[in-house]
């Protein structure tokens, strides 16, 4: 369930990605002032100011006439696309926070919490380490000595 919902949110960040330099592509002749926004901030409305007003659906008094050619329609659909995928990335980040309360990885995030990792970072660590027993030989951590255990001739058990 963590991998596959780290996996969604991870695709509809590329998807964003890819729409947000579209629309800046557009905005280079649209709107040029603002071609080069953050338009990965949220505000207070729950969406991003600058995306919002292109796409009509909040004004932002702070933005005024453009000296380009004008907001097509086109720019505003994408606009509108990527409020709707910020939208469904914060619903996979609240998923994912719900994930990793789950019993089982209470131990791993107690760690990764005196590290002030976030939500995603913790997720994308615990794909590469969990379950830890994993990197255990014999139910002991492997310490590389003199030569390494693949080549000693012994037999290991990986747990």
């Amino acid at each position: 369930m963590l991998r596959r919902t780290f996996h969604e949110r991870e695709q509809l960040v590329k998807n964003k990605n890819s729409l947000i330099n579209q629309l800046r592509q557009r905005l280079c002749c649209e709107f040029p002032e603002i071609s080069q926004r953050d338009f990965d901030y949220i505000g207070v409305s729950g969406c991003n100011p600058t995306l919002g007003h292109i796409a009509g659906l909040a004004g932002n008094p702070r933005i005024k006439t453009t000296a380009g050619t004008g907001i097509s329609e086109y720019s505003q659909l994408l606009a509108k696309d990527i409020v709707t995928y910020q939208d469904r990335i914060a619903v996979k980040e609240l998923n994912l926070r719900d994930i990793l309360e789950l019993e089982q990885f209470k131990d791993y995030c107690r760690v990764f919490e005196q590290f002030l990792f976030g939500t995603v970072t913790q997720s994308l660590l615990l794909l590469h380490c969990y379950p830890i027993e994993r990197f255990l030989v014999n139910g002991k951590p492997y310490f590389r000595g003199d030569h390494d255990i693949s080549w000693s001739g012994e037999n290991f058990k990986l747990t």
